[in-house]
């Protein structure tokens, strides 16, 4: 039996692989323990950098490590999450010089200025105001544009205006090119005036830094970077640093070691293939793939490869899928065993579940997690990028007081304090609304008053006849006198004209009524509707618990992104603060479960489960297709070297290829 390779030392490989299905942290934290010996030296990893895909991850990293030293107290190394290069917990070798980069500009100034930049462009040359809802749409697209072109390194937007010239669209695309000329030109000034820089450009920057520092001064202790594809140049800087140190690791996550010469070339024009990512990370890296080594301990039972096979082939290119009855002979043939005994091995312990609707995918996926209650010890998880889904089997598990919140979170609009502080941002541009009124005053965080079941049952229901507060207490002062309405005692109406005046004075204490004002600034009009918030809810304000200070967060958000589009109207206000709610999420600080998990695709990576249940497989739901661009053609974008959009459907095709490989999955659609 052949000696398990060294992770350290002269002629150790530098690039190493974690197969598809095994548990990527556990064998990563086993073999690395084991080399340092971490029982019986606890600190021997205490210096160690290791590089991981998320904060998720860097959490299961640390509990990993724990156990791989037989749970006894170690000191951990520095865990970074690879989005997390440019914060201030720098290396040692770098940190004087990352000090050095100008700060990334926040997320809300930077749609909020190039929402100002929209709004200038189209009050130039068309001679029109358009909405702040509409400048804000525009300058996410641009601003993930941006993005696009930060992770392309060859980007070359001095083409542009070449490209609309030898088009047939030329006329078309004179405008277009002026308009793109916000984030090619307005934008770099801007930044430049400001003294920042865009997130992404920092994070390239910081890693590039950090690597120069590392190869000046190599540190002594190891450099890992783990389960990340390279997808980001920012991630393959780190690499191609990591790998010319000493002690420096790259461990990739499930290469498949047996795709041919041939079978390469074509698959690195393929950016949908699920090994895509990973071979043009080593080949940018230099690094030949016959060069990666196994990572010690992968589990080499006929079942686990034959199933790795068959889920590589699934996957492959629908071009290269129109033989597969004798690729299936082959593989097998490779197995050494018949067709029909390498797919009885392949497909043990994977299953395949069609629902008829949703409602049914939810149930059955509650109760395949339910199920694995029944054996002591076992954990399932539930894998899905369907936000819906996950809040669904997280309510139906209810059913059994088992709780299991879903990891992704929950969008603040959905929370206690993000619903009330949006309907009082509604409610301000029209305090006499009816449903407004009504939803405010029986909020579960606002203050309880006497009178609310009367006043709607007796005096809001039916058509809206008054503008204002004081028209509807007039209303109902009158109500009498007017016509026929539902059986109520002089004393009804009496509360509820005080109760409306309560909620008048109220307004007019906080100065929140918005309904005569035609404009003004947002941070004027939020002040307000926090005011409003505070006041008319019981104590603890809502600004209290995860939900609370994400709601605050909210707020803040939006007074910094509205600063730069000026004055506005207040339901202008009232949609950002609630369309802006829609897309934040928050933990509601609900304890993990410690045997059912719920994960986001994301969540997901580099984790495992005794039971894996991949739900949500429908189209344009896992995989989602990439949006169309709102402005570059397909062409364009290739042209200009800009990143292909396919890309994201090949990283979303390697994270189902990493857990469909498992050995007990559960595939569910409707």
């Amino acid at each position: 039996m052949a000696d398990k390779p060294r992770l350290f030392g002269a002629g150790a490989p530098r690039v190493w692989s974690v197969p598809a299905g095994e548990d990527f942290l556990r064998q990563f934290a086993t073999a690395l323990a084991e080399e340092v010996d971490l029982r019986e030296y606890p600190d021997a990893l205490a210096d160690a950098i290791i590089y991981v895909p998320n904060r998720r991850s860097a959490r299961a990293l640390s509990l990993a490590l724990f156990l791989a030293a037989g749970e006894e107290t170690i000191l951990t190394p520095d865990i970074r999450a690879m989005g997390d290069l440019e914060n201030d917990e720098a290396p040692a070798t770098a940190e004087a010089m990352l000090s050095e980069l100008p700060p990334a500009v926040s997320p809300a100034s930077r749609v909020g200025a190039i929402a100002a930049m929209v709004q200038t462009y189209y009050h130039a040359n068309y001679k029109t105001d358009i909405p702040p809802s509409s400048a804000l749409s525009a300058a996410q697209e641009l601003a993930r544009l941006l993005d696009q072109g930060h992770l392309s390194p060859s980007a070359k937007w001095d083409q542009l205006p070449n490209l609309a010239q030898d088009t047939q669209l030329a006329a078309h695309w004179e405008g277009s090119v002026r308009f793109l000329e916000i984030i090619t030109g307005e934008w770099p000034q801007w930044l430049s005036g400001q003294g920042v820089l865009d997130p992404m450009d920092r994070q390239f920057r910081a890693a590039r830094v950090t690597g120069e520092g590392w190869i000046r001064n190599p540190p002594e202790t190891p450099v890992i970077i783990a389960g990340s594809t390279g997808a980001t140049p920012a991630g393959r800087e780190l690499m191609r640093a990591a790998i010319a140190l000493p002690k420096g690791l790259v461990v990739l996550p499930g290469l498949d070691s047996e795709i041919s010469e041939t079978d390469r070339l074509s698959i690195l024009k393929e950016a949908s293939h699920p090994q895509n990512a990973l071979l043009a990370t080593l080949l940018d890296l230099g690094v030949p793939p016959e060069d990666v080594v196994q990572w010690p301990g992968a589990m080499q039972t006929a079942r686990r490869v034959n199933r790795r096979r068959m889920i590589h082939e699934a996957l492959a290119p629908a071009d290269a899928t129109a033989d597969w009855r004798d690729t299936l002979d082959q593989m097998a043939t490779q197995s050494k065993v018949d067709v029909a005994t390498f797919a009885a091995t392949a497909l043990d312990g994977l299953s395949l579940i069609e629902t008829p609707d949703e409602a049914s995918e939810a149930a059955t996926v509650a109760l395949l997690m339910r199920e694995a209650m029944e054996e002591a010890g076992k954990s399932a998880a539930l894998v899905t990028p369907d936000a819906g889904l996950a809040r669904r089997v997280s309510s139906l598990l209810m059913r059994w007081n088992i709780r299991v919140p879903p990891s992704a979170g929950t969008p603040v609009t959905r929370t206690p304090a993000g619903s009330f502080v949006g309907l009082c941002a509604k409610w301000a541009v029209d305090p006499a609304d009816p449903v407004l009124l009504v939803s405010v005053l029986t909020h579960a965080l606002a203050s309880p008053r006497t009178g609310v079941a009367d006043l709607e049952m007796y005096f809001l229901r039916g058509p809206r006849r008054w503008r204002s507060l004081d028209d509807l207490a007039k209303s109902i002062s009158a109500r009498h006198e007017i016509e026929e309405y539902p059986t109520f005692r002089r004393e009804d109406q009496e509360k509820a004209v005080s109760l409306v005046r309560d909620i008048e004075r109220l307004f007019a204490e906080v100065k929140a009524d918005l309904s005569d004002v035609n404009i003004l600034s947002g941070p004027d009009g939020l002040g307000r509707v926090a005011a409003l918030a505070a006041a008319i809810s019981q104590t603890p304000m809502p600004w209290t618990g995860e939900d609370g200070a994400a709601t605050s967060r909210l707020l803040e958000f939006v007074a910094e992104m509205s600063s730069y589009l000026g004055s506005m109207s207040p339901p202008a206000l009232a949609d950002l603060v609630n369309t802006q709610a829609a897309q934040m999420t928050v933990s509601a600080g609900q304890t993990e479960h410690p045997r059912l998990f719920i994960w986001g695709p994301l969540e997901a990576r580099l984790q495992s489960a005794d039971r894996l249940i991949l739900a949500g497989l429908n189209e344009d739901v896992w995989p989602k297709h990439p949006p169309p661009d709102a402005f570059l053609p397909r062409h364009f974008r290739r042209d200009l070297g800009l990143s292909d959009p396919e890309d994201r459907l090949g990283l979303a095709a390697h994270d189902f290829a990493q857990l469909a490989c498992a050995p007990d999955v559960t595939l569910v659609y409707a």
